[in-house]
C-alpha cells in the first residue's frame, strides 16, 4: 500500500515538473519572441517585389493658402513614381495651369490631409529631423524634390531622381501629399529671418510661397497586389 501511494506521489509530482517545464518555456518564448500565435508579430519579412509604382494627381483644393496668386489657382495633373531598387527612385510629372514662368518649389509634405485645403497637409516630410535644404544636398528634407520648370504657357513636364525617397518601408511616401507651390524654392540658401507662415523660412520651407496644387500619392493597384501593401498610416 505504501509503495502504491509513493509510485502515485511520484507519478503526480513527475507531471507537475513537465507542465511547469511547458509553461517556464512558453513564458520565456513569449517574453524573447512574443506570441508566436498573435498577429502582432511577423516571423518573416517578404522582401518588396520591385519596381513599386505610386501616382499622384495634383490640383488646387480649398483657397490658395499662403497668399498665392490667384492665376496660379488652376494647377493640376500627375506625378508618377517607380522605384525599380531599393536605392534609387524616379520622378515624372505632367502639369498645366501652374501659372507664373520660372520655378516652382515642389515637395512631398508629410500628411494627405486636405480638410482645409494644402494647407492641412503639414511641412514637409522631414523624419530625420532635418533642415531643409536641396535634392542633391546631404543636409535636407526627405521630401525636398527642389523645383519644377514652368514655361509661358504655365505648363510644366519633367523628372528627377532621388536616394532618399521610399515606396516601400518605414519611411515611405505612399499616403503622404506631393505639393507644387507658387514661388521659386531657394534650397534653404535663403532668408530665414522671420517666423509664421508668411514668414522668410529658408531653412524650413525654401520660401517657396503659397501651397497652389496638391495631392495624395498612392501606390498604383498592381503593385500594390504584387507587395500585398497600401498607404502607411500618417
Amino acid at each position: 500500500m505504501l509503495a502504491s501511494l509513493q509510485g502515485y506521489a511520484d507519478a503526480v509530482r513527475g507531471k507537475f515538473r513537465s507542465q511547469k517545464e511547458v509553461l517556464q518555456k512558453s513564458f520565456t518564448e513569449n517574453s524573447l519572441w512574443g506570441n508566436k500565435n498573435s498577429n502582432s508579430r511577423n516571423f518573416t519579412t517578404a522582401a518588396p517585389s520591385y519596381p513599386i509604382t505610386a501616382e499622384c494627381f495634383v490640383g488646387p483644393r480649398g483657397k490658395v493658402c499662403g497668399g498665392g496668386e490667384e492665376q496660379a489657382d488652376t494647377c493640376v495633373g500627375k506625378v508618377t513614381f517607380v522605384q525599380p531598387s531599393e536605392d534609387i527612385c524616379n520622378i515624372a510629372w505632367d502639369l498645366t495651369g501652374c501659372g507664373k514662368e520660372g520655378e516652382h518649389g515642389f515637395h512631398i509634405h508629410e500628411k494627405a490631409d486636405f480638410s482645409n485645403g494644402c494647407d492641412s497637409a503639414g511641412p514637409h516630410y522631414n523624419p530625420f529631423g532635418k533642415t531643409h535644404g536641396g535634392p542633391q544636398d546631404e543636409e535636407r528634407h526627405v521630401g525636398d524634390m527642389g523645383n519644377i520648370i514652368v514655361d509661358k504657357s504655365g505648363s510644366s513636364t519633367g523628372t528627377l531622381s532621388d536616394h532618399l525617397i521610399k515606396l516601400t518601408g518605414e519611411y515611405s511616401v505612399i499616403g503622404r501629399s506631393v505639393m507644387v507651390h507658387a514661388d521659386p524654392d531657394d534650397l534653404g540658401r535663403g532668408d530665414n529671418s522671420e517666423t509664421g507662415v508668411n514668414g522668410k523660412t529658408s531653412k524650413t520651407t525654401g520660401n517657396a510661397g503659397a501651397r497652389i496644387a496638391c495631392g495624395e500619392s498612392m501606390q498604383s493597384q498592381r503593385s500594390a497586389v504584387a507587395n500585398q501593401a497600401g498607404p502607411i498610416p500618417n
